[in-house]
């Protein structure tokens, strides 16, 4: 059975969806979608980055290191 992961949101991001959920104040749909996607967007950033980190293969370690790095918008220019 695998553990359970907690994510933290901020206190704005709950509240709005409270709001949305609970009081029907619909206005804050676009918000909270927008808040979603970069919520997720952080998630697979720690993933790669975490794979990366941890990966005991090289080839998956390198390939997660430029997803990563793809991800975050570094430039070509400035990776080693």
């Amino acid at each position: 059975m695998s553990k359970k992961k907690n994510i933290m949101i901020s206190e704005e991001f709950f509240l709005n969806l409270c709001k949305f959920f609970m009081l029907e104040m619909y206005e804050y749909e676009n918000t909270i979608k927008k808040q979603i996607n970069e919520k997720l967007d952080s998630l697979e950033k720690r993933r790669l980055y975490t794979e990366f980190k941890t990966s005991s293969d090289s080839e998956t370690k390198e390939a997660a290191r430029k997803k990563y790095l793809d991800k975050v918008g570094m430039n070509e220019d400035f990776r080693w």
